[in-house]
């Protein structure tokens, strides 16, 4: 059996996992991000076509004949499920949109922090924005409730992609931090979202888990913010206040809070605050900060 996987940055784990989980089984994968011309498009269409079942993200039109309703015609049967996203650990990591359609890049790639964001706009310099990361200002942000309301968003979601996600959140919530960052999952979760994807295909029976099944995590070297200590003593688990820039988990590729701040200041200062003020949710952080 051939499944084409055409998928976020989750696209490997998620395909890896699949292909333990279905013996026999084919999977080729991509990752939609690496479709963008013409080109990519047509090389990986050359590769899925044909696919007995095709998972994907979902392709929008500028994506030629990966676009959903073009591929469906190419492959035998295709199913749109989301890609995994969930802030409860990092409710304060932010895109910057920029005008051309990319994401500002910063000392942690593509994650920038909302509170740096709005004090930098409020004029704040970085030793006053590094004050403002305690549990009060958290809590006057939701940020300590962040975790029960993304949980429920997640499962409504997939709920609408005839996948109950309850019990599987349950058990990836014993296991304590289970997210790198917001789109970020760890191997085990993409391991329980395989088998939730198979059991709804029908390509596996319901009931059980693959926990004899280990894929490597090809996202845990990549930037990543902290669960930082407020918000790590309010869900119980372990915090942290090294924030990752990339690479192996080492003392040379972590910042500290000010370190980390005095760099995304300096990324902020090369652009105008018109484009800076697109970041999503930041109306309430200038608003608490005013």
């Amino acid at each position: 059996m051939k499944i084409g996987v055409l998928f976020s940055c989750q696209h490997a784990m998620l395909a890896h996992a699949l292909r333990a989980l279905v013996p026999g089984s084919h999977v080729p994968h991509y990752d939609l991000a690496d479709c963008r011309t013409p080109e990519a498009q047509q090389e990986v269409l050359r590769h899925l076509e044909g696919s007995d079942i095709l998972i994907t993200a979902g392709a929008p039109e500028e994506f030629g004949p990966l676009h959903d309703p073009v591929l469906a015609g190419r492959v035998k049967a295709l199913h749109q499920f989301p890609s995994l996203s969930f802030g409860g650990f990092h409710p304060d990591t932010v895109h910057i949109p920029l005008p051309d359609g990319h994401t500002l890049h910063g000392p942690t790639g593509q994650y920038h922090s909302r509170l740096a964001l709005g004090a930098y706009l409020s004029g704040f310099s970085p030793g006053e924005a590094e004050l403002l990361f305690n549990r009060r200002v958290f809590s006057r942000l939701g940020y300590l409730g962040a975790f029960a309301l993304e949980s429920a968003l997640m499962t409504r979601l997939y709920a609408d992609y005839g996948i109950e996600l309850t019990e599987a959140l349950e058990r990836w919530r014993a296991r304590g931090v289970f997210m790198h960052s917001v789109n970020h999952p760890l191997n085990f979760v993409m391991v329980d979202m395989a088998v939730l994807v198979a059991r709804r295909l029908g390509l596996m029976q319901p009931g059980g888990w693959a926990d004899w099944l280990v894929v490597e995590d090809n996202l845990r070297l990549h930037p990543r913010h902290p669960v930082l200590p407020p918000l790590a003593r309010e869900l119980g688990v372990e915090g942290e206040t090294g924030f990752h820039i990339g690479g192996p988990r080492v003392a040379e590729n972590s910042l500290s809070l000010g370190q980390f701040l005095a760099a995304e200041y300096a990324a902020f200062q090369a652009r105008p605050h018109e484009v800076l003020r697109g970041a999503e949710g930041l109306d309430a952080v200038m608003t608490l900060l005013a």
